[in-house]
């Protein structure tokens, strides 16, 4: 019998779950992909204000995201009372507000998991990680940039111990 040791597990948390935590996921997975950890690792997100479960991702985040190869089309969103929250290790939120949400709706002993997604930026700064949903197509683009050292920072830290899969 095969021993099959556990898989690391992170959920990126926005309010809608409609750009910013699918992009963030989106990213996430192609790069383990390209790291050859993809089967070590979980990635997921969700919203802790969703309006519209099973909705796709927001359409500008997907042709920015397909502009760049990475497919979102499969997202669908997903309240955070719906993700069974213990197989997370590790939550990481995307803004001040989100983060309060989540206080609110979660059972305390998952606290320690929290943490805030803007930690990984190369110098710190604000742990806001602006909503491009009520503007238009260019912050979707300004978000994909942004989050490009964030998510290295991300998979630097978190890919760290793990070999390629096997």
């Amino acid at each position: 019998m095969r021993w099959w040791p556990r898989r690391r597990a992170l959920l990126v948390v926005c309010a809608a779950n409609l750009c910013r935590s699918p992009m963030a996921e989106g990213m996430l997975r192609q790069g383990l992909r390209a790291r050859g950890l993809q089967r070590q690792f979980t990635v997921a997100s969700a919203g802790t204000h969703v309006q519209s479960v099973g909705r796709r991702a927001d359409q500008r985040a997907l042709r920015v995201m397909a502009e760049r190869g990475v497919d979102i089309s499969r997202h669908r969103a997903r309240p955070i009372k719906k993700v069974r929250i213990e197989r997370f290790e590790r939550i990481l939120v995307v803004d001040r507000a989100t983060m309060e949400s989540l206080r609110k709706q979660l059972p305390g002993e998952f606290a320690a998991r929290l943490g805030w997604l803007m930690d990984y930026a190369p110098g710190g700064g604000d742990v806001n990680l602006a909503d491009p949903y009520f503007g238009p197509e260019s912050g979707f683009r300004a978000l994909y940039r942004q989050l490009e050292p964030v998510i290295a920072g991300v998979l630097d830290e978190w890919c760290r111990d793990a070999g390629p899969a096997g």
